[in-house]
């Protein structure tokens, strides 16, 4: 009996122990646990799997009846790969052990051959102390204990003016009657505190005037802390008023905070009978949200076909999450069911509370439903988090400080110094301050970074001063108020500083330093401030002058259109403003329109429109409109190159707003205005994709690549147990880091007064939503991570921090090291040049096929085969290329971590000979820059390696001495183009060659005398002694000479031959010279013979090795085509021995360099003879034509009038136009 009752405690042990661990981690298990596996494991015991977590949560529990559950869930746990939930599970085993009070010890079983001594002892004295406990006394404190303490809770009002707040809130504290009077209205936000004395609750009631001027200052004070009351003015209330007085409102509640503690009440029950009202108000209500929720399922099923199709590999015609992964699908799903799980439950099955303040009637209730929501709450959530004693005397301290508006952030730390708190600790608390809303510490706006203010009523004493719905009248009661500035306020919203003086005699340097976080979250703009609320509404005809209905030619307009998916498509009040506010900060000097709901901007060349459009029964009547469907819409306007680019640099400008409004219920589309397949595509797409996939999006031609992947499922918890260390390292730092990772106050606070019970749990929960809003791989957020961990553990001073930053560093290069290889084949493109494209998919490491470049990157890529000899040559001489030229191409806009690239090259240097050359991208143009300077980079025997952070062509380049050497060459351009090409590298060897032209032409010239002769048949013949190495080119003839030492040349002009034996195939394009040298057959000189082509640097990359020759006819009349390097003006190639030479072109026919001559006689009684010549233009040309038109007509008398340069263009008629006076 005693083996069978130990072998039934140890049973219970576990089901206890495991049931108050899955009770502590229910949520956190609902949050991260494979769906895969638990539906399975769900499946096998008849319970069905629900994707809320906190259902799942309590399904898991449901299914705990044996021991062996709880064996074959660590289990699941261990297989799968998720090492850091059963950690977590354990960790509260641990903390828990036997200890609960039910539990009667037993006597330990005994080894037949043990004494008192090894195990039995050890159990013995354990069971001893165990019993020791006083009864009932457990290391966990159960739920109901958190109840004792006295509760502090916001109480929030809303609702339209003159609904009854006020008078419910004078009533609810005082317990007796009351009727506001009308001229009382709230201002702004009045705070008052209510102690509910029954329940234990403290309540720091906000009761929010009505007015339409205040609503856009009523999201700084929505939280998830919060308790709303919407009052309803039963009486008045009829359902076409539905959205003003109620939607709106939920709306607005439900965009900032998911699962919102609401009560709707009912206010004035005493004027008649209500029963009506309130059967009509609940049916409204429930209506309404019905069609929100059938709209999200509707979104969410519409998400799960996606799915399905993408599973299938089946490409839908009318795909709408084109531009979108798989991944990226369910993410977009899972956080539609998260909006759809936050929505208020209470809505489907509301209860109107009705309440009198005139008679007292109902109040009670209210309390009691009141109190009943908050302490299930804080059942739910665990409780209020306890701070230590030192955060709660630095938060006196800073209160005490009253002698300034603001501190700095190190008057902070000095005051947390003076408690005993270091660095960390203070930030830590600021941080957690800032969100549970003691303070205001908005230290990641900028302008803010250094200002924390002691009270949040700060702010709220602005607004009430700035947002009035009397302003007009009250501004007529100040005295030293201009009237200038008063109109300018009324009818602009613009604040001057007399303004300032005047409405804010004591305020003044608290407004200037809280501007920056008005400026970010929309309610002013400029330098000189102008209040968004306070600007007037657009007229019917705002637009006309300003935005013309048709672009201009050669220009794109790409929309974005926001639509509410909310019943009737109202988005939440003070979005719209802070959009136009947002667009309007963008320029001051390009505004053409500045209203409310409507701007026009022009940014560079960028022309920008926001406005709110409103339904075809919408109705704009004295600046108000009474349409309840409406859609925000941004549209841009620019040159087509620069669409996209612009587009994606105005999202980025806006986010912030959409950030804000976290839990909005919206549908973001992208729409390019003209002829296009596909309607439109999702906003997340936009910053996923290249502009050249986007416009094949909308043209229909983009195929979705499928991922690719071999990693091991158990293998992609990796970095979730490596990021639970990291959590669980954190403690109190957590929150302070989330803030510097970038995460919003309101999400912070949602996971801070969340289900979750412990800081590791909130540690980790905060970085998967961080990493989630990443959009990318570990390698993208990582290296972010350890930044972020650096830099707080350098201003906290804290080495623990430091610690954990090396540890992610290892987690990252652990992961980088066992990232699998993966083979892509090229893309067939259209492309007619022989160039490959391979499309890489996701992070990952890759290697390209057909070519030897293997690749680390974070992020999608396209990688496609360039050519060095496409574009000028920018790096030095002294550099030549050693391997092939690949176009890296970033398909996402918000990469941040390099790129690692591994270049093959074909000759094996030391690493100080080897260097990358990146040839800048402009963002997709595919447009060659210049060359940054040559980049350092690590050198294997077959690759050189390299980190690239943007859009380039880069491939590796190399001494060109060592080059030479390691080829076993002298070091010269032809050795080495000659020996290139006969390693089959042949865009290497026309680049050499390109190299060598783009240096000669880039050569200063040097001063040259020539000693000009002519022989006994009147030839002119040219002797020239080059002093030194250098170029010289002779002023007579221009034909040049590089050398690379002293040395001597004549030359003279010859008559092209009669016969010449390519004549058939070649054209002539330049005169024809004799050569002699005092050089060797192979010295380096090269020639630089004149040409009369009319060539631009476009042109002269265009000519082929094959198209271009130099004409070399020796003594023996024997020819010889040799190859030559073009430039817009010469020939050049490697003098040899011989005696003709001349330029040919074969098979084209090029416009040529011509001149226009006019020649005229002397004035004589019929007048003044002219003679007008076209001809080539080479040197001493119009020497030429003066001996010609001497042979032409006898006469020596014909003088030159005037020459001009022309463009000479086959088979052209020219005519030549004189005007005659006199």
């Amino acid at each position: 009996l005693a083996d069978a009752a130990h072998g039934l405690q140890e049973r219970l042990d576990v089901l206890v122990t495991g049931d108050i661990a899955l009770k502590e981690t229910k949520q956190f298990l609902g949050e991260n646990i494979d769906t895969d596996a638990v539906t399975d494991f769900m499946e096998t015991r008849g319970r069905s799997f629900k994707i809320s977590a906190s259902n799942l949560g309590d399904d898991l529990l449901d299914c705990m009846s044996t021991p062996e559950d709880y064996k074959d869930l660590y289990q699941l746990l261990e297989e799968s790969g998720q090492h850091y939930l059963l950690k977590e599970i354990k960790s509260f085993q641990w903390k828990t052990g036997v200890t609960y009070s039910t539990a009667v010890p037993l006597k330990p079983r005994q080894q037949q051959d043990q004494g008192a001594t090894g195990e039995g002892a050890v159990s013995k004295e354990k069971t001893a102390q165990e019993s020791a406990l006083p009864s009932g006394e457990t290391k966990h404190l159960p739920s109901s204990a958190i109840g004792l303490k006295k509760q502090v809770v916001k109480l929030i009002l809303l609702g339209e003016t003159e609904a009854g707040k006020t008078s419910l809130r004078v009533t609810i504290i005082l317990g007796k009657p009351h009727t506001e009077e009308e001229a009382n209205r709230t201002i702004g936000v009045d705070i008052r505190t209510y102690i509910d004395g029954t329940h234990g609750i403290e309540y720091n009631i906000y009761d929010f005037g009505g007015h339409e001027v205040y609503h856009y200052t009523h999201r700084f004070f929505l939280t998830h802390l919060g308790l709303y009351l919407l009052c309803v003015d039963l009486p008045a209330y009829r359902s076409e008023h539905f959205q003003e007085r109620v939607g709106k409102w939920v709306t607005s509640i439900s965009s900032h905070v998911t699962k919102p503690a609401l009560i709707v009440v009912g206010t004035k029950s005493d004027e008649g009978d209500v029963t009506e009202k309130i059967a009509l108000l609940e049916k409204d209500i429930k209506s309404a949200e019905t069609a929100v929720r059938q709209a999200l399922e509707e979104e969410i099923s519409r998400c799960q076909e996606t799915l399905n199709n993408r599973v299938q590999g089946l490409q839908m015609e009318d795909d709408h999450f084109v531009g979108l992964s798989r991944e990226e699908v369910l993410d977009k799903k899972t956080s539609l069911q998260k909006l759809l799980d936050g929505r208020l439950e209470d809505l489907v099955d509301v209860h109107i509370v009705p309440v009198s303040s005139k008679r007292n009637e109902g109040i009670d209730a209210l309390r009691s439903k009141m109190a009943e929501i908050v302490l299930r709450r804080i059942s739910v959530s665990g409780g209020s988090r306890e701070v230590p004693q030192s955060w709660s005397d630095l938060c006196k301290r800073i209160k005490q400080e009253t002698s300034k508006p603001c501190l700095s952030v190190e008057v902070c730390k000095q005051s947390g110094a003076a408690v005993g708190m270091g660095t960390a600790d203070v930030m830590n608390a600021l941080d957690y301050f800032n969100v549970s809303g003691e303070i205001v510490f908005y230290r990641r706006i900028q302008g803010m970074e250094d200002k924390v203010f002691q009270h949040p009523t700060t702010i709220m004493r602005l607004f009430k001063l700035f947002f009035r719905h009397d302003m007009a009248q009250h501004l007529q009661t100040l005295d030293g108020l201009m009237d200038e500035d008063r109109q300018q306020f009324l009818e602009g919203g613009v604040v001057t500083d007399k303004f300032v003086e005047a409405v804010l005699p004591e305020e003044a340097e608290a407004f200037k330093l809280l501007l920056p976080l008005m400026k970010h979250f929309g309610l002013c703009f400029n330098s000189r401030v102008t209040m968004m609320a306070n600007v007037a509404r657009r007229g019917l005809q705002a637009f006309a002058p300003h935005w013309p209905k048709v672009p201009k030619e050669g220009t794109r307009e790409i929309k974005l259109i926001m639509k509410s998916l909310d019943v009737n498509n109202r988005h939440p009040v003070g979005l719209g403003e802070s959009l136009a506010c947002r667009i309007t900060q963008m320029s001051e000097e390009g505004r053409r329109l500045v209203r409310r709901d409507a701007i026009i901007n022009r940014v560079d060349n960028i022309d920008i429109m926001y406005r709110r459009v409103y339904d075809d029964n919408g109705k704009q009547e004295q600046g108000e409109t009474t349409s309840n469907n409406t859609v925000d819409e941004i549209r841009l306007r620019t040159e087509i190159p620069e669409a996209w680019r612009g587009m994606k640099k105005l999202v980025k400008e806006i986010e912030p707003c959409l950030e804000e409004y976290r839990a909005r219920l919206t549908e973001d589309r992208v729409v390019v205005v003209g002829d296009r397949k596909v309607e439109s595509i999702p906003l997340e797409a936009l910053h996923k994709h290249t502009a050249e996939d986007l416009d094949k999006m909308f043209r229909g031609e983009w195929t979705r690549q499928q991922a690719v992947s071999s990693v091991d499922k158990a293998k992609e918890y990796t970095i979730d147990n490596g990021l639970y260390d990291v959590s669980s390292r954190l403690g109190e730092s957590w929150l302070s880091l989330a803030t510097d990772l970038g995460l919003p106050r309101l999400e912070l606070e949602q996971i801070q007064k969340g289900p979750l019970t412990n800081d590791t749990q909130r540690a980790f929960q905060a970085l998967q939503l961080w990493r989630k809003k990443a959009g990318h791989g570990p390698l993208h957020y990582l290296p972010q991570l350890v930044e972020a961990l650096e830099n707080k553990g350098q201003v906290d001073e804290n080495a623990g921090l430091k610690n954990i930053a090396g540890d992610v560093t290892d987690m990252l290069e652990e992961h980088r090291q066992n990232l699998p290889k993966l083979t892509v084949n090229p893309e067939e493109t259209e492309n007619t040049e022989e160039t490959l494209k391979w499309s890489l998919p996701q992070e990952g490491r890759f290697h390209c096929q057909g070519s030897d470049l293997h690749v680390i990157t974070p992020y999608p890529l396209y990688v496609t085969t360039a050519s060095w000899s496409a574009g000028p040559w920018r790096c030095s001489s002294d550099w030549v290329p050693v391997g092939a030229l690949f176009h890296i191409q970033f398909r996402p806009d918000d990469a941040t971590q390099p790129v690692e690239i591994d270049l093959p090259h074909i000759v094996e240097l030391a690493e100080a000979d080897m260097k990358l050359a990146c040839l800048g991208d402009d963002d997709g143009q595919h447009e060659i820059l210049p060359v940054e300077p040559v980049k350092p980079a690590h050198v294997t025997a077959a690759h050189v390696t390299a980190r690239l952070r943007t859009d380039a062509r880069v491939g590796p380049v190399g001494r060109r001495r060592a080059v030479c050497a390691a080829l076993h060459i002298d070091d010269a351009q032809k050795d080495l183009e000659e020996k290139l090409t006969t390693m089959g590298r042949t865009d290497l060897a026309k680049t050499v060659r390109r190299m060598f032209r783009d240096h000669v032409s880039a050569m200063e010239e040097m001063d040259l005398k020539s000693d000009v002769t002519s022989d006994q048949d009147g030839k002119t013949k040219f002797c020239l002694t080059l002093p030194c190495k250098g170029k010289y080119v002779c002023p007579h003839t221009d034909i040049g000479i590089v050398t690379s030492g002293p040395m001597a040349m004549t030359y003279q002009r010859e008559f092209l031959p009669d016969q010449w034996e390519h004549q058939d195939d070649w054209t002539p394009v330049g005169p024809v010279f004799s050569l002699h040298c005092d050089v060797t057959e192979d010295g380096p000189v090269e020639i630089m013979l004149p040409h009369i082509l009319h060539l631009s640097e476009e042109d002269t990359v265009g000519i082929g090795e094959k198209e271009a020759k130099v004409v070399h006819a020796r003594q023996d009349k024997k020819e010889e085509l040799l190859p030559v390097v073009v430039t817009p003006t010469h020939f050049i190639f490697r003098h040899r021995k011989g005696s003709w030479w001349w330029d040919v072109i074969f098979g084209r026919t090029f416009p040529r360099r011509g001149i226009l001559a006019l020649f005229k006689s002397p004035w004589r009684s019929y007048g003044m003879e002219m003679k007008a010549f076209i001809v080539s233009n080479i040197a001493g040309v119009t020497e030429t034509l003066k001996d010609a038109v001497r042979d032409l007509t006898g006469e020596e008398t014909f003088e030159m009038l005037a020459s001009k340069p022309c463009k000479l263009v086959s088979d052209q008629t020219y005519c030549l136009h004189v005007d005659v006076e006199n």
